[in-house]
């Protein structure tokens, strides 16, 4: 009976002291387990509770694209469900990427969101960080934590793309501490402009997206197209851009241009284009003829289709012959706020600048007339009601404040721009912005491109 009895004391000794072992394992911390583990491996006794044995999930190693090349990039990060912290392995990668990096992830953790990077896409002048959340975590949350990466990061600002169209990631765009300037000239001489403007009448050049892919768009499509962005922010390239990229694909007889420059300073070097119906406009009692001379115009052209039973300039030239076609008309206006001040007794037609500007816009483009508007101040009443009315196609670089970007965007995000021709273009194919970058040009590549288009008469 003793000898029972020292047993059964024995037995609940061993199970009191299994049980306590078993409660300090759970306290402990995750790394006094791995050393636990480590020793008792060394030491041959590997006796590890079942419950405390996890499954390991495999490495998520993002992709990373560098412009229209791609170079792959060991990115390791935990299941973004755990907490554990994030880590980038690469050493071929810029330091200051990785850092980046690892900031973004940081920062949402400590605002209670769990992310992986996903993609990294290194661009012209942008980095996107192409984030997967963690299942539970509301997209709409991101935007909110746009100032403190920025903060954290330490740039002047931080876009947030939540989601990307057609994508299960979240974009974090950053500018690129190293960026590439791409040449107008390049694109110009490039394979796929020649192959893309080949289709269209009045190729457009707009820029290059984040992955440094040309994107080439019609204006007969837009019909029209209006730019907007404060001071120095790229739109005076921009517009050169647009007018080297169709003077490129036409001649003199298949297009004319209306140059109207009330501030006398952005479209004085074109004169001598060859392209030109006049020289460009400066005086504002000038502009308001040009406009009025446009209007007539336009309803003689439609009298034309309407005799030959045409809706457009397109199926009329193709019922006539080629010497007796009508060329495409392009009227650019750099900042038509100016010409509201003209009266509208000052022109024969009892018309102002601006009811002239809107009734070109509304019934111009069937008969290939069309405006390309930019303006510093999107929030005045001309501007404004031609967004709301007929312009679909809208380009805008950055802007003062999130309420200009609302009113001509449609969105948010304009004023995070970094200026010097970043830029969101709207498509009226789309509902979501694309950003983009200005390609480069200047004085000197306007000058040789007057000069190459007079050799070609």
């Amino acid at each position: 009976k003793i000898k029972s009895i020292e047993n059964l004391l024995n037995y609940k000794n061993e199970d009191e002291n299994k049980n306590k072992n078993e409660s300090d394992v759970k306290s402990k911390q995750p790394q006094d387990i791995l050393g636990d583990l480590l020793s008792s491996l060394e030491s041959g006794a590997f006796n590890v509770p079942d419950k405390l044995l996890k499954p390991i999930d495999d490495d998520i190693r993002p992709e990373v694209k560098r412009g229209v090349s791609s170079d792959d990039l060991d990115l390791q990060n935990e299941n973004v469900e755990d907490e554990e912290d994030f880590e980038i392995k690469d050493l071929e990668m810029p330091e200051e990427i990785i850092n980046q990096g690892l900031i973004i992830i940081e920062t949402l953790k400590n605002f209670g969101v769990n992310a992986s990077i996903a993609h990294i896409i290194i661009g012209p002048a942008l980095i996107q960080f192409q984030l997967e959340l963690a299942r539970g975590v509301k997209v709409d949350r991101l935007p909110r934590f746009a100032n403190d990466l920025a903060m954290a990061l330490a740039v002047m600002s931080v876009r947030i793309e939540a989601p990307i169209p057609g994508k299960r990631f979240v974009g974090i765009e950053i500018p690129n501490l190293n960026p590439k300037i791409i040449e107008l000239n390049d694109a110009l001489n490039s394979q796929e402009f020649k192959d893309k403007s080949a289709k269209l009448e009045l190729p457009l050049l707009l820029g290059a997206d984040i992955e440094s892919h040309y994107l080439i768009s019609g204006l007969e499509y837009m019909t029209h197209l209006v730019i907007a962005g404060a001071a120095a922010s790229g739109k005076s390239v921009f517009i050169n851009n647009c007018i080297m990229s169709m003077c490129s694909n036409n001649s003199p007889e298949s297009l004319k241009l209306i140059l109207i420059d009330p501030k006398r300073v952005d479209f004085a070097i074109y004169d001598g284009l060859p392209h030109l119906i006049a020289a460009p406009v400066a005086d504002s009692q000038k502009a308001s003829e040009a406009l009025l001379w446009a209007v007539n115009e336009m309803e003689r052209r439609v009298k034309l289709f309407a005799d030959l039973k045409v809706r457009n300039l397109a199926a009329y030239n193709f019922k006539i012959e080629q010497g007796e076609r009508l060329a495409r008309i392009v009227i650019i206006i750099d900042e038509p706020g100016d010409l509201l001040y003209i009266s509208s007794a000052e022109n024969n037609s009892q018309r102002g600048a601006d009811e002239l500007i809107d009734l070109l816009i509304r019934k111009a483009g069937p008969a290939g007339i069309h405006l390309i508007i930019a303006t510093q101040r999107p929030s005045i009443n001309l501007i404004a009601n031609i967004i709301k009315t007929n312009i679909a196609a809208r380009a805008a670089f950055k802007l003062t404040s999130q309420t200009e970007s609302r009113l001509f965007a449609g969105v948010s995000g304009a004023e995070k721009l970094q200026g010097r021709g970043d830029m969101l273009y709207i498509s009226p194919a789309s509902q979501y912005p694309v950003r983009l970058q200005t390609l480069n040009s200047n004085e000197k590549n306007i000058l040789e491109f007057i000069a190459l288009m007079r050799k070609k008469i």
